[in-house]
């Protein structure tokens, strides 16, 4: 005959372990929000995204600052990436097509802010991938961070889309299909 004391404590330590098995499970296996309103989220809808300038990046060199306070466009896309990231790496080409799908003066601009530190990786990117064709792509080097900093960007790629008065519509982070069908219908009920 066992002892029923020895089975309720058998009971009980498989109990608990099962409890943090199931935490650690959904921990590990839960998807990371796509949409976050971390510190400093709610100031950015009310006040306006941090005022930035940074260097154009050019054939392959950096060119003449480029300022948030020059986009004039209904909608920006700020999107903070590096060429040696792979999620970033993996959304670029639909960055670039979402840009060369909304060409008409004035409705979209993407700001692609690149915290690269090797520029001649990023130029070596740049030319193996899929280019804007239009001026309202701009890449943009923050190789010291100090404008991702500014916004609390702390994982790349992350991205915040704001209207024309820089306000915050949207913060993104983790990589996305910028052309998906939702997210087209969301911009094009903000730009009207």
């Amino acid at each position: 005959m066992t002892n029923p004391r020895y089975h309720f404590i058998l009971g009980l330590i498989l109990a608990i372990v099962s409890a943090v098995c199931l935490i650690v499970a959904q921990k590990i296996f839960s998807p990371p929000a796509a949409v976050s309103y971390s510190s400093g989220i709610e100031e950015f809808k009310v006040s306006g995204v941090p005022a930035f300038s940074l260097p154009e990046f050019k054939n392959g060199s950096l060119a003449q600052s480029y300022a948030l306070t020059n986009s004039k466009s209904k909608i920006s896309i700020i999107n903070f990436w590096a060429s040696w990231c792979a999620p970033c790496v993996e959304e670029y080409s639909s960055l670039v097509s979402l840009a060369n799908k909304f060409t008409y003066p004035g409705d979209l601009e993407v700001i692609a802010i690149s915290v690269d530190q090797d520029l001649k990786g990023l130029n070596n990117f740049l030319l193996k991938n899929n280019k804007p064709k239009f001026s309202n792509f701009k890449i943009l080097v923050d190789n010291q961070s100090k404008v991702a900093e500014k916004f609390g960007t702390k994982k790349i790629p992350e991205t915040y889309i704001i209207d024309v008065n820089s306000k915050l519509l949207m913060k993104v982070i983790d990589k996305q299909n910028w052309l998906s069908r939702d997210f087209l219908a969301y911009l094009e009920s903000k730009m009207k």
